[in-house]
């Protein structure tokens, strides 16, 4: 699901710049990536480092870890009647 958000540039120094919104949740100071694709599409991407990535998906598997086996077996279905349906 792609959401979209209006906004106007303005000028920053010699550049010109975009305010994003609050609810991006992109921190001052994050790194991103910009890239201009064809007929005029902008996209910005935030730069993902790999060996924090590493961490937090570590910690991540670590925590699962812990969680232990589920307590609770798994569950059995009850017996399916069908009925005989002469003609069919």
């Amino acid at each position: 699901m792609t959401i979209q958000f209006r906004t106007k540039t303005f000028k920053s120094g010699n550049s010109v710049a975009i305010r994003l919104p609050k609810s991006l949740d992109i921190a001052e100071g994050t790194d991103v990536v910009v890239e201009q694709g064809p007929h005029g599409k902008i996209e910005i991407s935030r730069v993902v480092d790999p060996a924090e990535e590493k961490r937090r998906l570590l910690a991540m598997i670590d925590a699962l870890a812990r969680l232990g086996p589920p307590s609770y077996g798994a569950e059995g279905r009850l017996p399916v009647d069908i009925p005989e349906r002469p003609g069919l």
